[in-house]
């Protein structure tokens, strides 16, 4: 469970039903078509915008904790603090360098910060596509990268492990642990292999791994029309490489 200030008025909420967008808060991910009713625009940009994971923390709950898939930009920011409580702040303010970019070459990431100085883990990271392709070949070689072991294999497994509690349909991908999964029937990339996941963001914002084909694809778009397709791209890129 989450053991931090944060998160006292829902002491029952793991790390897994964070991970898993299931931390049973009542939140609501709408961005354009409701905003005056959206959790997340709120969070962002007016009463929740200098402490973004104490205003995710301070919804109220609308199932059990682990029981219910709900996209929350809001538990990815809970994550983030609970992080901060696990280091402390100075070591967190350098942890995603010292852990991750550095040791992947990444050298021009920035990633903003609440006026809590909380990372903002839903939003506000900034790297180009090829340090963000880093990062998915860091997950498709199981967490290691040349001779270091970065992330624990168990770690991987899990995020790539589908909710158990998801019902087919209730978004575009299969969630696993902050990734989306190409699992289950029908497949939701029917052309892509199963093994496939992504990290799929706003507007066609997408990285993929294909550990299966050794391939890993960035994205970067701005598709406000709802026209795009991930598995359209799939099949393109696929037909591409394979040819």
């Amino acid at each position: 469970t989450i053991s931090t200030p944060t998160m006292k008025q829902h002491p029952k909420v793991s790390m897994a039903d964070l991970l898993h967008w299931a931390s049973g808060l009542d939140w609501q991910e709408d961005y354009e078509y409701a905003p005056l009713k959206s959790s997340v625009v709120a969070m962002l940009y007016t009463r929740g915008h200098t402490d973004m994971a104490q205003f995710a923390a301070d919804t109220e709950a609308a199932a059990a904790p682990g029981q219910a898939f709900r996209y929350s930009s809001g538990d990815s920011n809970i994550l983030s603090a609970a992080l901060k409580g696990m280091l402390g702040h100075k070591a967190y303010m350098t942890y995603p360098w010292d852990a991750l970019f550095q040791p992947l070459g990444i050298r021009d990431a920035t990633w903003e910060t609440d006026a809590d100085e909380t990372f903002v883990a839903s939003s506000y990271a900034y790297l180009t596509a090829r340090d963000l392709a880093r990062v998915g070949l860091l997950m498709a070689r199981d967490g290691r990268w040349g001779e270091r072991q970065l992330l624990p294999k168990d770690w991987v497994a899990f995020n790539r492990r589908p909710f158990d509690h998801y019902k087919a349909g209730q978004d575009e991908a299969v969630p696993g642990g902050h990734w989306w999964l190409n699992t289950g029937a029908p497949r939701p990339w029917p052309d892509a292999p199963a093994t496939t996941f992504a990290a799929l963001g706003h507007w066609g914002q997408a990285l993929y791994v294909l550990p299966d084909e050794h391939l890993v694809i960035v994205r970067y778009g701005d598709d406000r029309d709802g026209s795009y397709r991930h598995n359209e791209l799939l099949k393109r890129v696929l037909a591409a490489v394979r040819s």
